[in-house]
């Protein structure tokens, strides 16, 4: 499922590639997942990436000038709104996300660099 590919996948494959992407990975994201409404904070805590699943009733404030989740006032940088069936096309290779925000498929407020780093992470590397 998409949870499990966001609480599970996510932290295992940035732990795997720290090194070469890390510091474009310090953010703090929150994934809306559209079809079922849960929401999950992906974080790089000091022992590691995590991703923490903030369930259906967290609510996310978005105004002018920051992005939180209102149950914990935890600032955010990105938040990204996707289906549960756009995660597992990222996952499988079959949508671009660099296409997917474009098309509307996937939305993102506030910093876009986040996004794009995470979802190199989500995606297959290629085998060239």
């Amino acid at each position: 499922t998409g949870g499990d590919v966001l609480s599970e996948e996510l932290p295992y494959r940035a732990e795997k590639a720290a090194v070469r992407l890390k510091p474009f990975l310090t953010a703090r994201v929150v994934f809306e997942v559209s079809d079922s409404g849960d929401k999950y904070l992906f974080e790089w805590a000091e022992q590691g990436p995590k991703v923490s699943n903030l369930g259906k009733k967290a609510s996310v404030k978005v105004n002018e000038d920051e992005m939180s989740v209102e149950d914990n006032s935890l600032r955010v940088d990105t938040i990204i709104c996707l289906s549960e069936r756009s995660i597992m096309a990222i996952r499988s290779g079959d949508l671009n996300p660099q296409i997917g925000m474009l098309t509307d498929k996937i939305q993102v407020s506030g910093q876009i660099s986040p996004a794009v780093y995470i979802f190199n992470v989500i995606a297959p590397r290629s085998r060239s």
